[in-house]
């Protein structure tokens, strides 16, 4: 078995993990391991992603804040554009009046929203159906993310700075010695000084094999499919969701991207789409747009993993004080992962000096310590 020493061994090859890894590697020496044949294959690989300033908690809100700029930072660098306007339409039954009234009173602080009748919001989504909505609020700020070119953005400065991306190297027992750990993969075992936990739903069993107590984070499968209506021409269209989350559509390139928006608990795995779960996501689209399709095109399921409150864990374990915890971002871990990125390299590295007031307040949200108290 080979055998290499690190100063941070990273463990998750996906957008989390490439992101640290990256701002970490041009002042220390890293390597991320990664268990699959390539990286992002689980959450990152099957996002369907968007940069919306508006969604999610506070604390949410506040990390894709201050991403903002670091998208801007990698496109500078790249010459080539990350997010691209999409703009989201939240529709609404009549009996969803109450609902929608309250997302309207809680979005109105955070962006620009403009509150549509059903002939305005047809206007964006002709194929609409007018007996089914009759309302709609219309958020003009979300993009979409391309998510391969900002992973392979992460990815090629490691390795451009020095830094290795081992694949197929699922990790399989992890021993500290004094202040070291010594980690033992499939076909390589590694010495290092200090451990990044970006093992998305795996990160749980991950701590256990440090010894770190589990903070009791949920992965939550979430279904997708593809489609392709052969009435209308739909490239320009904005994400439409419903004002209660039972149904998205966001279009692609030569189709519609759909799901029921579940949460189903599970376990850390590969997850494949329930046929159920396709017919569910279906039945509700055609139920509010006047869609004509065939066939599903294509089927797919990934793993959205939260922590207790839902908001991400970030930072060094309360015991295990050279084991850092970078996981439970559900849903947002996309739009968060360059702000994320770079305030756990900072972390890491102990770098206290580029820190706001407003980093010291995320740093204390994020803590693990929060769950281990």
């Amino acid at each position: 078995m080979d055998k290499l020493s690190v100063d941070v061994l990273v463990i998750g090859g996906g957008i989390a993990g490439a992101s640290v890894a990256a701002n970490l590697t041009s002042k220390t020496k890293v390597v991320v391991v990664e268990a699959e044949e390539h990286p992002g294959f689980h959450s990152t690989g099957r996002s369907v992603a968007v940069y919306a300033p508006m969604y999610g908690s506070k604390v949410i809100r506040d990390i894709t804040a201050m991403s903002s700029p670091l998208f801007k930072k990698a496109e500078d660098e790249l010459s080539q554009a990350i997010l691209s306007q999409r703009g989201f339409l939240f529709i609404a039954k009549k009996h969803q009046h109450q609902a929608m009234n309250n997302l309207r009173k809680e979005l109105s602080k955070l962006s620009n929203l403009t509150h549509m009748n059903i002939e305005e919001a047809q206007k964006l989504v002709p194929a609409i159906k007018s007996q089914y909505v009759s309302e709609a609020l219309f958020d003009p700020d979300a993009k979409d993310i391309d998510v391969s070119t900002l992973h392979h953005y992460y990815i090629n400065q490691l390795r451009a700075c020095g830094g290795k991306i081992l694949l197929s190297q699922r990790v399989k027992k992890i021993e500290q010695i004094g202040s070291h750990y010594e980690v033992v993969c499939d076909t390589v075992t590694i010495f290092c000084n200090k451990i990044v936990n970006a093992a998305g739903a795996w990160a749980d069993e991950i701590g256990q094999l440090a010894g770190c107590k589990k903070l009791g984070l949920k992965p939550l499968r979430r279904t997708a499919f593809s489609f392709e209506p052969d009435n209308w021409d739909y490239k320009d269209w904005p994400v439409v969701i419903d004002c209660e989350e039972e149904f998205y559509i966001k279009p692609e390139t030569g189709s519609i991207i759909g799901s029921p928006a579940d949460e189903t608990e599970d376990i850390p795995r590969d997850v494949y789409a329930e046929e159920i779960d396709i017919a569910i996501g279906m039945d509700r689209i055609t139920a509010a747009l006047d869609f004509k399709v065939k066939s599903i095109q294509s089927s797919w399921a990934g793993l959205r993993t939260f922590t207790p409150d839902r908001d991400p864990v970030v930072g060094f374990d309360k015991k295990h004080k050279n084991f850092f915890w970078l996981a439970g971002q559900g849903g947002y871990g996309i739009q968060t992962a360059p702000y994320l990125g770079k305030l756990s390299s900072d972390l890491i590295l102990g770098n206290t000096y580029s820190q706001t007031t407003e980093d010291s307040e995320l740093i204390t949200a994020l803590s693990p310590n929060r769950f281990n108290k």
